[in-house]
């Protein structure tokens, strides 16, 4: 009984060993490996960030927009509930 649960335990072991040795692999083969590869890598992250800057600015100004226009909407409203109640005391 000892033995078996010692094999599976070395076939699962050698398993996990077996995966985190290939994942390790496709990590170097992605790496950058030279200073080149490495600046451009940068690059691209850095433009990346400035992307995502970009859409968080355009999203501000759309809440900002959408706010004006509620606004706008209330005070509107506002108004006309301001000239019915004149005309309501004419």
């Amino acid at each position: 009984m000892a033995g078996t649960r010692d094999r599976r335990l070395r076939r699962k072991l050698k398993f996990h060993l077996f995966c985190s040795k290939k994942t390790l692999r496709r990590m170097k083969a992605k790496a950058p490996t030279t200073r080149a590869e490495m600046s451009h890598a940068r690059e691209e992250m850095a433009q990346m960030v400035a992307s995502m800057e970009d859409l968080r600015l355009e999203l501000d100004l759309m809440k900002a927009s959408r706010q004006q226009q509620f606004d706008d909407m209330l005070l509107d409203s506002e108004a006309v509930d301001t000239l019915i109640q004149i005309i309501l005391q004419l």
